[in-house]
């Protein structure tokens, strides 16, 4: 999952409310891309790294050329989230029908005083252009489907 678009650095000056799609397997709970095991009422902490190159569509060919591209900066490191529980769900489903695989919308917080970025969310394959946002802390407060 990565971020474009994105903003400059920002800091909570209040708990923001957001949404995360997370993968059931059993019991048990996953990030989806990273696999990571999480705990409904537990916060967790990440870096954020910020690279450079992402390659926008659609690029530009003379005959089978390649002559123009277009770079810009994206987040693939971080605690990813949705600002709309929507698109959330809409990952989701896209990824239980691609996928084979159950998944839940989880709401979660991003804590006051936490570091974050506004983006858009690309997977690189089927959902792109979602408001989302990485944050280096996020608590997962409560499973709603």
């Amino acid at each position: 999952m990565c971020l474009k678009n994105i903003s400059e650095m920002k800091k909570t000056d209040d708990d923001i409310i957001v949404y995360k799609f997370i993968k059931v397997c059993g019991k048990k709970l996953f990030t989806p891309y990273y696999g990571v095991k999480i705990k409904i009422g537990k916060t967790y902490h990440s870096e954020i790294v910020i690279n450079n190159g992402y390659v926008n569509l659609p690029f530009k060919y003379c005959g089978n050329i390649l002559i123009e591209t277009q770079t810009q900066d994206y987040i693939n490191v971080g605690l990813h989230s949705f600002k709309n529980y929507e698109d959330a769900l809409n990952v989701s489903n896209n990824y239980v029908v691609n996928w084979n695989k159950k998944g839940i919308i989880v709401k979660c917080i991003i804590p006051k005083n936490s570091i974050y970025y506004d983006g858009i969310f690309d997977d690189g394959m089927y959902i792109n252009n979602l408001p989302s946002i990485v944050s280096n802390t996020i608590k997962y407060v409560e499973i709603l489907n």
